[in-house]
């Protein structure tokens, strides 16, 4: 089993969203949906988000702040 060191956290006016920058694994989680609206995040080595689950689309209040926060290339927030 994982343990991971959630050092990130960002909050959003719906989601909280928790990042362990050395695992490069994050989740996200609805802040009063919890788990029915929530999901994982995967980081690259270069700290761009390479892959989620747990939704389909990737919640627009989710991709703003990555986006903001350069994790997500604005240019490529359409394939997520």
């Amino acid at each position: 089993m994982n343990s991971y060191n959630f050092d990130i956290k960002l909050n959003t006016l719906s989601f909280e969203i928790c990042i362990d920058s050395i695992a490069k694994y994050g989740f996200f989680e609805h802040k009063t949906l919890g788990e029915d609206c929530a999901g994982g995040l995967w980081f690259d080595n270069d700290f761009q988000l390479q892959d989620y689950d747990g939704e389909a689309i990737l919640p627009t209040q989710v991709k703003e702040i990555l986006i903001k926060l350069g994790h997500i290339n604005a240019q490529n927030a359409d394939e997520f």
